[in-house]
């Protein structure tokens, strides 16, 4: 008795019942390069914030007394209720993300901090 073949995700995908007729491969072709578009566009708008979220986090340990930075990352890693859990190593890979944009693009360490008027953090716009 001959073993079943495996299947796997290409042979699913390949299955006969999930091609398209030769008048549907150029709409299928134009979706996925709309989606490959926006994934892209995901990828920038993450990459951004992961940026904005490092730079506001230099602000918020700039602005708090000498060893306390750690104690509060540590606390809101932990905290559950409506924050979202930020993990220690993930709150430094923002920061050091935020700052080898910083020495990429030149801008100088007090530009870090300042902001116009009363806002406190960059923000992208999200659709």
């Amino acid at each position: 008795m001959k073993p079943a073949a495996k299947k796997h995700a290409l042979t699913v995908l390949a299955a006969p019942e999930l091609t398209v007729q030769k008048d549907g491969v150029k709409k299928l072709q134009s979706a996925a390069v709309a989606q490959c578009a926006a994934v892209n566009q995901m990828e920038s708008k993450a990459a951004m914030g992961a940026v904005l979220a490092g730079l506001t986090l230099h602000r918020v340990k700039a602005s708090m007394p000498h060893g306390k930075f750690g104690a509060w990352v540590e606390q809101i890693s932990t905290s559950g209720g409506n924050l979202p859990a930020v993990k220690k190593s993930q709150a430094n890979n923002y920061m050091r993300l935020a700052l080898a944009f910083v020495e990429r693009t030149r801008v100088q360490k007090p530009d870090l901090l300042a902001l116009p008027g009363d806002q406190t953090a960059l923000e992208l716009p999200w659709p």
